[in-house]
């Protein structure tokens, strides 16, 4: 036996709904609930709209499956989506499969979505879970990045469109997105522009374009978006079972985040590959942070001799030394 009649849009270039039978044995779909349709030798996925009022005739076929335990377009998608139909006078069917995940995407469960946030839930709280939920599931389903921006905040907007990092949560599944690797020449532009300030504080001694592309292969970045935020460099010292860990920057919009702890893992793991037992570290800055991440101070005389010889006194940098384990 069949049940009721249900408006479909189905994805055909065709300006108008079509009507399915419910099968008794399927619970009733809401508006917004994906479902496989037979539509002549093919079977199609379409989007309910609704309840039909018009009575069931003999070629009107049964719907074969329903797709979603929840539907996957709320009504105010269902509504942009009939809006920009008749607006752009396209088929709603087709209009509507622009706005559907894939048909193969699977619901992500609520403790995935919560860890991929990475939000300990009290901010998490307060924002609406629905959209979080759509936009993990979106990104497993092949968008690379999803933006959810809050209509209360003034000028998010403008800040979504023209700064770096925007407004409002970000979810993405772009591993390019922000990533610690081996620097490479194309890299030097955004070192330089990175390390340009700590230098004339001070707080980095200066090096030129043409001693960062001698040293290049020795320097590891992270990338942000396209942008260089912070970078490092393992440089070997003598007979190489020593090495210096120089160069250590962190834009300053995203200090606190840590990315420099990040890049020295990076580099130990690279110390290890090469042998090296022992990183030296010079600073003027901030010995503390060297000290939290495992190095012990030490006095001038404990480097390599050929970098021992090039020790600027007058610039009196503290020397720090990490024993890297095999």
């Amino acid at each position: 036996m069949s049940g009721p009649l249900l408006r479909v849009a189905v994805p055909v270039p065709l300006f108008q709904h079509f009507d399915y039978s419910l099968p008794s044995e399927l619970p009733m779909p809401a508006p917004g609930t994906r479902v496989r349709v037979p539509f002549g030798p093919r079977r199609l996925i379409g989007v309910v709209l609704g309840l039909s009022t018009a009575a069931p005739g003999p070629r009107t076929r049964a719907l074969i499956e329903i797709l979603d335990e929840r539907p996957a377009l709320d009504q105010e998608l269902l509504a942009l989506g009939d809006w920009a139909a008749r607006y752009y006078h396209e088929p709603i069917g087709q209009v509507l499969a622009t706005m559907l995940p894939p048909a193969d995407a699977k619901p992500v469960p609520a403790a995935t979505w919560l860890r991929l946030v990475g939000d300990p839930g009290e901010r998490l709280a307060a924002l609406d879970a629905d959209y979080i939920r759509s936009a993990v599931t979106a990104c497993t389903a092949g968008v690379a990045r999803v933006h959810l921006i809050g209509h209360a905040e003034d000028g998010a907007v403008l800040r979504e469109l023209y700064t770096r990092d925007g407004a409002g949560l970000f979810v993405h599944a772009d591993d390019a997105y922000e990533t610690t690797r081996a620097a490479t020449i194309d890299d030097i532009g955004g070192i330089l522009a990175l390390i340009a300030p700590l230098e004339s504080d001070g707080k980095l001694v200066p090096r030129s374009r043409e001693q960062l592309e001698l040293e290049i292969e020795h320097f590891a970045v992270t990338k942000r978006d396209g942008l260089v935020i912070a970078c490092a460099a393992l440089l070997p010292l003598g007979d190489g079972s020593a090495a210096e860990l120089a160069c250590v920057a962190v834009h300053a919009e995203y200090r606190g985040g840590g990315r420099a702890a990040a890049l020295l893992a990076h580099l130990e793991t690279r110390a290890r590959r090469q042998g090296i037992a022992s990183i030296f570290a010079l600073t003027t800055a901030a010995p503390h942070w060297f000290v939290e991440h495992g190095f012990a101070k030490t006095a001038p005389d404990a480097l390599p001799v050929a970098r021992r010889e090039l020790y600027n006194y007058q610039r009196n940098s503290l020397v720090l030394q990490k024993t890297i384990p095999a």
